[in-house]
């Protein structure tokens, strides 16, 4: 995959970074649809007000809490499982075994 390209990686980093950057860019939210948060971290890094980033289970959606939080930016980053079934309180049980597992990290 072209993700994988340290040429390809660089470029993209360096062209969310410009469209940030510029003042009458006017944006808001960013959305990151995809497996995990990279690109999440890398919009949030880059100066994005708030990211939301959207995963298709629990896991996915509890992996990708605890890599914006160790990666500094669980403030900008928010995390939403697709799935219909998820509670608040689902939410919450992920946060705190979040807050669990980075803790066991640290």
């Amino acid at each position: 995959a072209l993700w994988n390209s340290r040429e390809y990686r660089a470029r993209w980093v360096k062209g969310v970074e410009t469209t940030l950057s510029c003042s009458s860019s006017g944006l808001g939210t960013c959305l990151d649809l995809g497996e995990g948060p990279l690109l999440a971290i890398i919009a949030a890094r880059s100066g994005a007000p708030s990211v939301l980033c959207l995963e298709n289970d629990h896991s996915k959606a509890m992996l990708s809490r605890c890599l914006a939080h160790a990666a500094g930016v669980s403030s900008v980053v928010k995390t939403v499982t697709l799935k219909a079934e998820e509670t608040e309180e689902d939410g919450a049980r992920l946060d705190a075994e979040m807050d669990a597992a980075v803790k066991l990290a640290a």
